[in-house]
Formats: structure tokens, C-alpha cells, sequence
């Protein structure tokens, strides 16, 4: 991405940021008018089409410190400042980028079928999964997770069931332009996992600035909104960290996602410390090789838009 000379990030910092942060902390599954005006503005944001009827979503957007520090090329040529909530104006300099990067979070994969479809958008889309066990650990450290969509093991699972679904489809419609990820098995081998997904982008190389974002020299692995953690340890982390009790849960509610991505169900809690990279230990016996897995071709999301040329 540091090829591309005019860059605009579309809030990717995890956790917090993205396009359609404004509609809460909640995922947005079934059709309603909600979902069809964040399906809409994503779209007509991705073409730089901001009508002035969005100008209350750049507003609040434009008010967030993280718009300001994730979109530099947008922000630096913002005068004055209010400019940036100015559909017009972030309009103009949307098409100005060769580049657009985005996180979704809050709507379900099935929603993106029509963003692939767009003839007129040269798009890529990540999608990224966790373990769910690993997910709901995670979030025990957060305060803002209300919604039943963001809190309740079922539902929750429910929808990674069903985008995991979507997933499989979408990689066979779409095999250039959709990439399916689980964060633990990118995780296992972070540099090749990279390098793999960098040449989906269309690059041929890591160069060392990008292996550097893999080990990161400060590390901050109890703060959950922040980027520098030792990934290839912080992945089992909630093994150590989580009671069994509350294990025991989510995989009762998540016991067919969990298969589907060839998960390891634990049976008790000295399993669960068991560390990965014990040498007696194959990889397959805690990944697992469910033929769910194989189907899917193991495996937020990030969205990619590149402008004509390609990168």
C-alpha cells in the first residue's frame, strides 16, 4: 500500500472504527430499513458519491478522533476542518485516492454479495474469523457490548454460521476478489500467511517495513483496542486467561462454527493450557481437519477498493 502515492483510510482501526460505525455496536443481519441505509451509504461511499442526505453520518464522523488520525491524506487537506463532513468536498477527494481501505463489522457478509456484483468498483474483500471461544474472551474486557448480536454466544454464532456459508460461496464466485482468513491459522506462520495474502492484493514480496508490523517493538498485550501485541502468542491466550466454565459455554452455543473452521472442542480445562507449540503436539490435533474446514478452504472484515490501474 505504500506504492500507492494518494491513500485514503477508510477507519481501520480495530475495535472501533469503520464506514458505518454510526449505527452502534450491533451486527445488522435481517433486512430493514436500518440495514438498507448502511448497505446504501457503503456502496455509494466505496463509488465517492456522498449525497448531501449523508451529511449527518459525515458530521459524526468528522467529530471521532480516530477519522482524523486513519484518513491523513483526507484530513491534512481539509480547509478548514469542517470541509470534512462536506459530502461535496470528501467526495471530491474520494476520488482523488488510487486507493480505499475500510473495516465492516456491523453487517453480515451476505450484504456484500451486491458490492461484488458492482461492475463499476474494482473490490477485494478479506474476510476475517476467530475462534469464537477466543472472541467472547476478548470482549469480557470491553464495556460497550450490549446488543444480543455482540453479547449472547447463540446469536452470535448464529451469524458467523451463516457468513461462514456465504463465505464458502463467495470463494467460489469470486476466488480473485474474495479471501476467507482464520486469525489462528494466520497466526501459526504469520510471515507466509502475509506474503499469501499480499500476493492476493497483488504484490509479490513483503518488504521489511510490513515484516516489522508482525513484531511489533512495544508491546500492549492487555489493551484490546491496540495493534502491538505478539500476535503468535496472543492467540491462545485466552486458553489461560478464561474459566473453563465460560469455555464450556461457548462451545455448547458454537458447536457448529467451531467445526466448520476444524476447531479443537476441549473437554476440560487442563486441555485448554496446552500449548501450542509443544513439540509432542501435532497441529492437526489442535486445529483439528474437519471436512467443514477443507470445504471452506481455511480460512470483521476488511474491504479493499483498488482504482483502475491495479496495484
Amino acid at each position: 500500500m505504500k506504492r500507492v502515492h494518494k491513500t485514503i483510510y477508510s477507519h481501520v482501526r480495530p475495535a472501533s472504527t469503520e464506514p458505518v460505525h454510526w449505527i452502534g455496536v450491533k451486527i445488522l443481519h435481517q433486512s430493514s430499513n436500518e440495514t438498507s441505509r448502511a448497505r446504501t451509504f457503503l456502496q455509494d461511499l466505496l463509488h465517492c458519491r456522498l449525497r448531501s442526505s449523508y451529511k449527518n453520518q459525515l458530521a459524526y464522523m468528522s467529530r471521532q478522533l480516530f477519522y482524523k488520525i486513519w484518513n491523513p491524506y483526507l484530513i491534512k487537506n481539509c480547509t478548514p476542518i469542517k470541509s470534512c463532513a462536506d459530502p461535496v468536498y470528501v467526495s471530491k477527494m474520494c476520488r482523488e485516492a488510487n486507493l480505499h481501505v475500510g473495516k465492516i463489522i456491523r453487517l453480515s457478509l451476505k450484504w456484500a454479495w451486491s458490492l461484488l456484483q458492482d461492475d463499476g468498483l474494482d473490490l477485494q474483500i478479506i474476510y476475517l474469523v476467530r475462534d469464537p471461544r477466543a472472541t467472547f474472551a476478548s470482549r469480557a474486557h470491553v464495556s460497550f457490548c450490549h446488543d444480543v448480536t455482540c453479547k449472547d454466544p447463540k446469536k452470535v454464532c448464529e451469524l458467523i454460521e451463516d457468513d461462514l456459508m456465504v463465505a464458502s460461496k463467495m470463494q467460489e464466485a469470486f476466488p480473485h476478489r474474495f479471501k476467507l482468513i482464520q486469525y489462528e491459522r494466520f497466526n501459526r506462520n504469520a510471515e507466509r500467511s502475509l506474503l499469501d495474502l499480499m500476493m492476493f492484493l497483488g504484490f509479490s514480496s513483503l518488504s521489511q517495513k510490513q515484516l516489522d508490523l508482525l513484531y511489533p517493538k512495544t508491546l500492549k498485550p492487555d489493551d484490546p483496542f491496540v495493534t502491538n501485541k505478539n500476535s503468535s502468542t496472543m492467540v491462545d491466550r485466552w486458553r489461560t486467561k478464561t474459566d473453563f466454565a465460560n469455555v464450556q459455554a461457548v462451545q455448547e452455543a458454537c458447536a457448529k462454527p467451531i467445526s466448520m473452521l476444524g476447531l479443537r472442542v476441549f473437554q476440560c480445562h487442563k486441555s485448554t493450557s496446552l500449548q501450542i507449540h509443544n513439540s509432542n503436539v501435532k497441529h492437526e490435533e489442535i486445529i483439528g481437519s474437519a471436512p467443514d474446514s477443507r470445504r471452506l478452504g481455511i480460512l470483521e472484515a476488511p474491504v479493499i477498493q483498488r482504482k483502475k490501474p491495479t496495484l
